[in-house]
C-alpha cells in the first residue's frame, strides 16, 4: 500500500463536507481524489536532513540570544548615564568596542562586576556562533551539498537550498 503525506490545502472539500466533516467523510474523500492521481505528495525531509536542520535553527536561536545580550549591555550602559563612542556603520561590536566597554568597567567598581559578567555572556554567544557557522560551512561545501557550475542555474534540490541559504529566518 502506497503511503504519501499531502497537505490539507491541497484537498478542497464543498461546504456539504465541511458541515458534516468526519473521519470517514475525510477518508473517503481522500481515497476520490487519490484514485484520480489529485493528490500530490509533500516533500519529507529524510532523518539526516532533519538533524542538519536542527544546527541552522540553533544558529538563528543563537544569533538572537547574542542580539538580545548585547542589547542588554548597552541599555545597562545608557541607563548608567555611560555614552557609548560615536561610531560609523556596524562596527559598534568591534574589538576596540568592546576594550573600550572593559575599559568602561575598570572606571567603575560598583558596575564592574555586572558589565564583566554581560561582556563574557557576549564574547561567549559570539564565540559559539563562529563554532557553529563553522560546521556550517564544512556541510556546506561537503560533496552532499556541492553544486557545480551548471547546477547553478536550474531549480534547486529543496535540501541545498536549506544548508546554502542557512541564514535563513524560519526553516
Amino acid at each position: 500500500m502506497e503511503c504519501i503525506v499531502v497537505h490539507a490545502a491541497d484537498v478542497s472539500g464543498s461546504d456539504k463536507e465541511r458541515k458534516r466533516k468526519t473521519d470517514k467523510v475525510d477518508a473517503v474523500k481522500l481515497a476520490r481524489y487519490h484514485a484520480a492521481g489529485l493528490l500530490q505528495g509533500i516533500y519529507v525531509p529524510d532523518e539526516e536532513l532533519q538533524k542538519q536542520r536542527n544546527l541552522v535553527r540553533y544558529r538563528c536561536k543563537l544569533t538572537r540570544d547574542l542580539t538580545r545580550s548585547r542589547n542588554r549591555l548597552k541599555s545597562l550602559l545608557k541607563y548608567q548615564g555611560i555614552e557609548t563612542p560615536k561610531q560609523s556603520g556596524k562596527a559598534r561590536w568591534s574589538r576596540n568596542f568592546i576594550n573600550w566597554i572593559e575599559q568602561e568597567a575598570q572606571k567603575d567598581t560598583a558596575l564592574k562586576d555586572t558589565l564583566s559578567f554581560m561582556l563574557e555572556q557576549v564574547k561567549f554567544l559570539r564565540q559559539l556562533l563562529l563554532e557553529v557557522e563553522r560546521k556550517l560551512r564544512g556541510l556546506m561545501n561537503s560533496e552532499k551539498y556541492a553544486i557545480d557550475e551548471c547546477a547553478r542555474h536550474r531549480p534547486y534540490n529543496s535540501d541545498i537550498v536549506v544548508v546554502r541559504n542557512w541564514r535563513c529566518t524560519s526553516l
